[in-house]
């Protein structure tokens, strides 16, 4: 997927996963078939058509719009669209943070911000064939 659809759909992932009441939100704003549609296409198999996506992301920033929430920003990324990581990650073997699930996003959560595997909103419970915890990343040992 595109590095700036990623983006996008990683910090929807973050966003819904951290606040509880977002899909509320989104539904009372008259996107709910649209986050619904997105989170089917984004759980499937195949990879989603990346139009589609950015469309349905579109409409999801309106709805929030329309109930007085700012769209979506935009995450930092590194060289070669790498998520940019805090200073201090740990140079040992171990888990570094977690990525999504299914590959479809950029988003990285950190063990600062969770002390284990997180959930992935976007892909939990939508045939993806993940338990909808995000995977763990590691570092290679220095």
């Amino acid at each position: 997927m595109d590095t700036a659809v990623g983006n996008r759909v990683g910090l929807l992932c973050e966003q819904l996963s951290t606040w509880a009441s977002l899909g509320d939100i989104i539904r009372a704003g008259g996107a709910g078939r649209e986050l619904k549609t997105l989170t089917s296409l984004l759980g499937a198999e195949a990879d989603p058509d990346q139009a589609q996506v950015a469309a349905l992301v579109d409409a999801v920033e309106e709805a929030c719009a329309r109930q007085g929430l700012p769209g979506l920003a935009r995450r930092a990324v590194g060289p070669q669209g790498v998520p940019a990581l805090p200073p201090g990650m740990p140079g040992r073997s171990a888990i570094a943070g977690w990525t999504c699930p299914v590959g479809r996003c950029d988003r990285v959560v950190t063990p600062d911000e969770a002390s284990r595997s997180p959930v992935c909103a976007v892909v939990q419970g939508f045939g993806s064939g993940t338990d909808g915890l995000m995977k763990p990343y590691l570092l290679p040992p220095q």
